[in-house]
């Protein structure tokens, strides 16, 4: 015990050195005796196989013998007298021309023939002779020690038997052998009686007279199969695996008494084999296998009673622990020695480990220093030896351990920054489709010349505010400040509840009655009248909620509802949204996948009802940032609910206001009712872009030059300068082929043009205005152009450049 504890104590590594040497002093030994147990077990393996062989030619041997003699006894009555008389009374209306003997005589004379066999042959249980439609003509059977003859009324029907039929296909000079099996008696199974059949035809002038046929006892090849016993349990079965003989009762006869046992079942792996036997039984070859789980043997080979016959399967079966068994029992005393070995090892290993234990505890506890983030541990230990070796090579790994925490830092940093970014991207894509989508359906509806004007006008107001709504989305997606901090920033505002769900329904109305649905909004009692939150994400999820809902709902209604419960918190409350479909509904199991990233109920989805599976991921965490959650109820296909539940700041009045203008930027002058006079270099390469903004300018009242590169750019703005008719304006693509507006705008105040320019991007990042402003332009806008903003802009800079 007290050199258990010392072990406990120890520093690991020698307890290691410890189990080494042990392991040395005991793995040689104990593979010395798998080895050795290996090569006994082969060895007794062999021996078994081929005492089975043996036994199994005996078998066979002796069977064949006897299956051989009875085959030969019954070719024999065919031709012996009886049956020529029998032919030719037949063939005279009853009377042998030779002797003048009548067809009963011979009958007689045949039943003495019959009977005195089976008084010489006691395991005889029957002989029959059939006419040549399968009915017996003659039974001679035995009962206990008395022979009796049936009488005519007795004889029966044989045409059915498979002994008759393939007999009737035999040449003469052949014979059928029948399996083993239990004698069926007027539909009567003798469970006790064994049965080998054995028939031949009966041939005289190319005519057939009649099939012989013999019952034998098998009770005397059953009894030499048991005597064999003493070498393995030895099965005999046919060659459909039925079982004629083994040592569970209860598995023989399967065909008769319809048992599930079979040859098959039990070595499945011998089936190719048997099914292929006939083309090997004549080389006596026996097949050797193993059961699945390596428990069992079995030794089969198979024999054969004449070329049309079916062949018998014989074999012998043995438990491997029982041929082994003098392998295993060598392996226990290895195995014992072994035991010993180890423990003598170990206490030469202790006495060892005791030297080293010193040193190799320092430099234990110098490792787990340097874990610890110490960095400065130093092993002190200044022997000569392998020992002395490894702490100098340690105090070497440990000075260079914080340059490597230092790069891994440096890498995960990178990797964080790259997965924040993937995911930007991902919800950018999903965050653009919900907008446009709606954008893209009503300027289809726009289409159609029967419209009335306030229709009209209602789906071109409903594609403004989704344009609007995408570029606020737009706006803030794009903010690299937000991809470095891997979030999105709420912004918190007065908003009304019952108009923002009217406009959500107002927007999802054309979606709906594509497919036939009715969508329902129903609005609580006692709703507040306004609350502080951010009316852009509350606006996002609902959409995104709702169609999901219409997209996964092919029949029947979706359905907002809009409810409160009171909060905990004074002056706020929890606005409860849920949005009931009766659509396809989600099975149990796959509710966890939703709110995973690109996920979605199951593979087949997204193939029949597209998206990107990021719809729910984005609303979840929008939910959370607005101090709620999203949580969902379903059945499969009866429909689901998902309810969005978000606390807000109850607002008891509206209160009107303003934002403040972005640092860096100038107030854009308010935009007049009367036209503007001016000329306008347009310096744009798109040619929708082109055609758009110059119908806003023309509309305008200006007057506008176009070009399509940079260098036309700047080389149109100084020629007019030169002949002292200069622009007014110039509004600058910042992205155009051959030379693009950041360069272009430097080349112009590099050469003097002091006239305003306007920078013209679809850039809406942090520091673009910035990099424009850097670049000389006066004033900066974004694509799509606001065209209130542009006049204002266009405006202020017109006036400013006339009045200077």
């Amino acid at each position: 015990m007290q050199t258990i504890t010392k072990l406990v104590k120890m520093n690991r590594l020698a307890v290691q050195c410890i189990l080494a040497a042990v392991v040395l002093s005991v793995v040689p030994l104990v593979l010395l005796s798998v080895l050795v147990s290996s090569h006994v077990s082969d060895a007794l393996l062999a021996k078994s196989k081929e005492e089975f062989d043996l036994a199994l030619v005996e078998l066979e041997h002796i069977i064949q013998n006897k299956v051989t003699d009875r085959q030969q006894d019954l070719l024999t009555m065919t031709e012996l007298p009886p049956i020529d008389g029998i032919y030719r009374a037949q063939q005279n209306d009853g009377v042998d021309p030779i002797d003048n003997s009548t067809l009963q005589q011979w009958h007689d004379r045949l039943v003495v023939l019959f009977s005195k066999y089976e008084v010489f042959h006691h395991d005889t249980l029957q002989i029959r002779y059939l006419d040549p439609q399968g009915r017996e003509w003659l039974r001679v059977e035995r009962h206990g020690k008395e022979i009796l003859v049936s009488e005519s009324g007795e004889l029966q029907d044989k045409s059915d038997r498979p002994y008759f039929i393939d007999a009737t296909t035999l040449q003469p000079g052949q014979c059928y052998v029948s399996y083993i099996d239990l004698n069926e008696e007027r539909g009567i199974i003798q469970r006790d009686k064994p049965v080998l059949r054995f028939s031949t035809p009966v041939w005289r002038n190319g005519n057939l007279l009649g099939v012989i046929v013999m019952n034998v006892d098998a009770g005397e090849i059953l009894n030499e199969l048991i005597l064999t016993e003493s070498a393995g349990r030895v099965i005999l079965a046919g060659n459909d695996g039925v079982y004629m003989f083994h040592r569970d009762k209860a598995k023989r006869w399967g065909n008769q008494l319809n048992t599930e046992a079979s040859l098959f079942q039990d070595w499945p792996d011998l089936k190719p084999w048997a099914e292929s036997q006939e083309l090997r039984v004549h080389h006596a070859e026996t097949k050797h296998l193993s059961s699945a789980d390596n428990s069992e043997l079995l030794s089969v080979s198979s024999m054969v009673f004449g070329a049309n016959n079916d062949p018998w399967i014989i074999g012998i079966e043995l438990e491997r622990k029982e041929a082994i068994a003098a392998g295993l029992a060598m392996q226990r005393y290895v195995l014992w020695k072994a035991g010993v070995v180890g423990l003598l090892a170990m206490l030469l290993a202790f006495s060892l480990a005791t030297i080293w234990i010193k040193p190799l505890k320092l430099l234990g506890q110098a490792a787990d220093a340097v874990r610890g983030g110490d960095y400065s541990a130093r092993v002190n230990v200044k022997r000569k030896d392998e020992l002395g070796d490894l702490a100098r090579s340690f105090n070497q790994m440990a000075e260079e351990v914080e340059k490597v925490i230092e790069l891994e830092e440096d890498r995960a940093r990178a990797e964080a920054a790259s997965q924040a970014k993937s995911e930007f991207l991902a919800n950018m894509s999903h965050e653009i489709r919900t907008p446009m989508s709606a954008i893209l359906g009503f300027a289809d509806l726009l289409d159609d010349p029967e419209l009335d004007a306030d229709t009209r006008s209602d789906y071109i107001k409903t594609i403004q505010r989704n344009g609007g709504h995408l570029m606020s989305v737009i706006n803030d997606i794009l903010d690299l400040s937000k991809i470095e901090a891997g979030k999105m920033d709420i912004d918190q505002t007065e908003i009304r509840p019952a108009t923002l769900v009217k406009d959500v329904v107002s927007l999802m109305e054309a979606r709906a009655a594509e497919k036939g649905l009715m969508l329902n909004l129903h609005l609580d009692d006692g709703l507040p009248q306004a609350v502080m939150t951010d009316g852009l994400r509350l606006k996002q999820i609902l959409l995104n909620l709702m169609g999901n809902a219409i997209k996964f709902t092919q029949k029947g209604s979706v359905r907002l509802a809009v409810s409160q419960n009171m909060s905990n918190v004074p002056d706020h409350t929890e606005l409860r949204f849920d949005v009931i479909d009766s659509g396809i509904g989600i099975e149990a199991d796959k509710l966890k996948q939703l709110f995973k990233p690109f996920s979605q109920a199951d593979s087949s989805t997204t193939r029949r009802f597209g998206g990107t599976g990021l719809g729910l991921t984005l609303s979840k965490r929008f939910a959370r940032m607005l101090d709620g959650d999203i949580s969902i109820t379903s059945k499969a296909g009866q429909g689901s609910t998902f309810t969005l539940a978000i606390r807000a700041r109850v607002v008891e009045v509206l209160q009107a206001g303003t934002k403040d203008p972005p640092a860096g930027t100038k107030p854009a002058a308010k935009p007049c009712d009367t036209p503007l006079s001016g000329r306008v270099l347009l310096a744009e390469d798109g040619k929708d872009n082109q055609r758009l903004i110059m119908f806003h300018l023309k509309k305008m009242g200006l007057s506008v030059q176009l070009c399509e590169t940079g260098q036309d750019a700047v080389d149109y703005a100084l020629l007019q300068c030169s002949v002292g008719e200069p622009f007014d304006a110039i509004l600058m693509d910042m992205q155009m082929p051959i030379m693009d507006g950041y360069t272009a705008t430097r080349r112009l105040r590099e050469q003097g043009y002091p006239g305003p320019i306007i920078a013209l991007t679809a850039h809406a990042m942090s520091g673009d205005r910035e990099k424009c402003l850097a670049a000389g332009c006066d004033e900066y806008t974004t694509k799509p152009i606001n065209k209130a903003e542009l006049r204002a802009i266009l405006g202020a800079l017109i006036e400013q450049r006339r009045a200077a």
